[in-house]
């Protein structure tokens, strides 16, 4: 069982199972089979790979939330490897290519942030405080590079739709992270930068508390060129 005391109370029991307040949010876990396309080096069982919850909230601020259309999630991602790779989510970029704020919860993460054309790939190296925003145009990668299980939390824009096809055809993001360091994804050509940074607090309070004490902060959710800069 973990406890997250210091957000929402929140608990997840021993099946994975998430419950805030009392109410129990199931999990959507994603195998290892809808991966396959996406994996360094793929054979053996399936098995859960990760664990999405949608929709958490108190009871009290729904309405705040619905009002904006802006959905929290909480996503669980547990250490293991495959193969060499480490434990990752399968990729997505968002329809009208909204951003994303991201908060480390528990655990240490890369996020893997690739543009459009390919050219540029951003690595940011967080872990439990830290805030990561995903830059409008952006698809993106979370992988677990710690020994226990990656906690994230995130706020999106609601009516979003997410695009695997970029990742399923290119059989993964631009590099996968292995025990062996950063390997290059053959199937992308190779003139791309990597730009590398650390990740950093964000704002004074977690991006839960944020939005509902200051909801307007959070507008370029949903209306992408007002995303500031100083978040990046």
């Amino acid at each position: 069982m973990i406890r997250l005391d210091e957000y929402l109370g929140i608990v997840i029991d021993d099946e994975y199972n998430l419950i805030v307040e009392g109410e129990v949010v199931k999990p959507r876990a994603r195998k290892k089979g809808e991966m396959v396309a996406v994996l360094w080096k793929a054979d053996g069982p399936d098995e859960d790979m990760y664990y999405m919850y949608r929709e958490v909230f108190l009871k009290r601020h729904r309405s705040l939330f619905e009002e904006h259309r802006i959905r929290h999630d909480v996503t669980l991602i547990p250490s293991k490897k495959v193969n060499g790779e480490f434990n990752k989510t399968l990729g997505h970029y968002h329809t009208g290519d909204y951003p994303e704020i991201y908060e480390v919860l528990r655990g240490e993460a890369l996020f893997l942030m690739q543009n459009r054309d390919y050219r540029r790939l951003i690595i940011v190296e967080a872990r439990r405080g830290d805030q990561v925003l995903i830059p409008p145009n952006y698809g993106h990668v979370t992988v677990n590079v710690g020994e226990e299980p990656l906690i994230t939390s995130n706020l999106v824009f609601w009516d979003f739709e997410s695009d695997y096809g970029p990742f399923l055809e290119k059989r993964g993001a631009l590099v996968y992270v292995t025990e062996q360091g950063l390997v290059r994804n053959e199937n992308y050509g190779s003139d791309f930068e990597i730009i590398k940074r650390s990740g950093k607090r964000l704002f004074s309070s977690n991006i839960y508390e944020e939005f509902v004490k200051e909801p307007g902060k959070f507008v370029f959710l949903r209306e992408p060129e007002k995303t500031p800069s100083s978040l990046t």
